[in-house]
């Protein structure tokens, strides 16, 4: 459903989203215009008016039912943030975005916002969409091996193109990267030390400790 802004609203987004310059080209199109409202044909009314709700408090509600909605709720806010320019609306919806998906299990909630979070930001903006990307590669094998999450996954590898390309180049690179060198170097300190100390006491230095208790 569109949405239809108020001028003192529609200046309240701009004003924190644009320069002076802008705002002042704002009034002089608003002074023109016969109508007191801006429509957002492309908006959906209830993130437009959690945006609003933003504006003025710093906080949003809404998107706390069920983990799917809470993910995509965020997505969106974050979106309009982007769109619009509101770098503070970005941090909080991203802030809000992250708790959200560490505290869920559900590979499937975290499938079913790919959508919105790859629709509402441009190529440039790689804060949701590392992250989201990064738990899919995460939870890969509970993705394959459950059916409906499967199914879904196929879906949006073959409808969101940047999606497909992101996913191949992160496995690519998982599949790439070298063990964990400090792991390595320290099993390998942990063998030297053995060797060195089988070589010393071959008997695990079972006389050395008798010595010592003589």
């Amino acid at each position: 459903m569109a949405k239809s802004l108020n001028v003192i609203e529609y200046l309240c987004v701009r004003n924190l989203s644009s320069s002076l310059q802008h705002v002042q080209v704002d009034l002089k199109l608003l002074q023109q215009s016969r109508s007191s409202k801006i429509n957002l044909p492309d908006e959906n009314s209830c993130h437009v008016e959690q945006m609003l709700r933003f504006l003025y408090r710093q906080t949003y509600t809404g998107g706390e039912q069920d983990k799917l909605r809470d993910l995509y709720h965020h997505a969106s806010l974050y979106g309009l943030g982007d769109k619009y320019g509101i770098p503070p609306l970005c941090k909080y919806a991203a802030t809000r975005f992250h708790d959200a998906i560490q505290s869920t299990s559900d590979a499937t909630a975290i499938l079913n916002c790919v959508r919105a979070v790859y629709g509402s930001t441009p190529d440039s903006n790689r804060v949701l969409r590392d992250r989201v990307i990064s738990e899919i590669t995460q939870r890969s094998s509970a993705v394959a091996t459950n059916e409906s999450s499967n199914k879904l996954l196929l879906r949006l590898i073959q409808d969101v193109d940047q999606f497909r390309e992101d996913l191949v180049q992160a496995l690519l690179s998982r599949c790439a990267t070298p063990p964990d060198q400090d792991k390595v170097e320290k099993g390998v300190q942990t063998t030297d030390s053995e060797a060195a100390r089988s070589t010393q006491f071959p008997d695990g230095g079972n006389q050395e400790k008798k010595r010592r208790l003589e």
